[in-house]
């Protein structure tokens, strides 16, 4: 498993090296931006069951997470959501970089 991402058309100097830790953060921050934590708490539509996990191969970063939804929360608006935040974490931070998100739906409380 790699642990840096490079960019190898950065600057004339070389090459850029992104530690997977950067993209732990930035899927941390992007789940705070969404009110997203391991607690579920009154009027929240989703809750982390698992830790979140982060690898890269080939050069991709891929982002696995299980949550659990509240009764009546529509299951493929929130997982969307989810993505695109991440994603926008991403692209902001780390330019164009490969990238797969899967939200997995762990149960309905």
């Amino acid at each position: 498993m790699a642990e840096y991402v490079y960019i190898n058309e950065y600057s004339s100097r070389g090459k850029l090296a992104i530690s997977a830790r950067v993209y732990d953060g930035l899927v941390d921050k992007a789940l705070k931006s969404l009110d997203i934590t391991t607690t579920l708490k009154k009027n929240k539509e989703a809750r982390l069951t698992k830790p979140v996990y982060t690898t890269i191969k080939n050069g991709i970063i891929h982002v696995w997470l299980c949550v659990d939804v509240t009764r009546g929360t529509n299951i493929q608006e929130l997982s969307k959501k989810i993505e695109d935040e991440i994603a926008g974490q991403f692209k902001a931070y780390t330019d164009q970089v490969p990238f797969d998100v899967n939200v997995k739906t762990n149960s309905i409380v």
